[in-house]
């Protein structure tokens, strides 16, 4: 009975920590007009959040609250400075800028990222527009991961719930934590959109304090 009420409890939570990721994910792309109007995301982000540790109450309706603040054109004009330059990046979206050897876009870490990707069942588009190690398609990456770790035990497939959730773990240990941290300072540091500096903190926070159980 105990055992059934803690794996019905990580499935819960594991839900929620898949929505997290996701959501973020979707508010680190580039933004498009709709999102000025998605206020259920952002009350869906407030539950996943709040799911995750007492410390996010508030901050996903925050984040919306300061997005209100500004006009369509300025949150892109915001996300273009920071993200993609043209003569200046003040926060590149990309690990391989970060880590590796060389810290250049499409690096050996870039190919660390995609090894992940391989192992986890999933193969790089090589059509899509965005390189592989873009902090969106991570972020991406790790919903995937807790999400088909729900399905797995779900159906009591514990085996394949268990390769998935240590492979969640190497790759937040091994190269997610090591980045997005140094890159949400970026943010927070070279931004003076209040929304784009909101979101870097609620992702730094999640970093910190998002731990899967073992």
């Amino acid at each position: 009975m105990g055992e059934n009420l803690n794996l019905a409890s990580w499935i819960d939570t594991g839900k929620h920590r898949a929505t997290a990721y996701q959501l973020l994910s979707f508010l680190f792309c580039q933004p498009e007009k709709d999102l000025m109007h998605s206020k259920p995301i952002f009350d869906s982000l407030e539950i996943s959040l709040s799911k995750i540790h007492s410390l996010f109450k508030n901050e996903a309706t925050a984040l919306y609250l300061s997005m209100q603040n500004y006009s369509y054109d300025k949150i892109l004009i915001a996300y273009s400075h920071l993200f993609l330059g043209p003569f200046k990046t003040p926060a590149p979206p990309y690990s391989s800028v970060y880590l590796g050897k060389h810290k250049t876009l499409f690096g050996e870490e870039t190919l660390k990222v995609m090894d992940f990707y391989r192992r986890s069942g999933l193969q790089a588009n090589r059509e899509a527009g965005e390189v592989p190690d873009h902090i969106a398609i991570e972020l991406e990456f790790v919903y995937y991961l807790i999400y088909h770790q729900v399905k797995e035990l779900e159906v009591n497939n514990l085996e394949k719930a268990s390769a998935l959730h240590n492979i969640e773990i190497e790759f937040k240990t091994d190269h997610l934590n090591l980045w997005v941290p140094v890159f949400c300072d970026k943010i927070l540091a070279e931004s003076q959109n209040k929304f784009y500096t909101k979101l870097g903190s609620v992702l730094k926070l999640l970093i910190k304090h998002d731990r899967p159980a073992a």
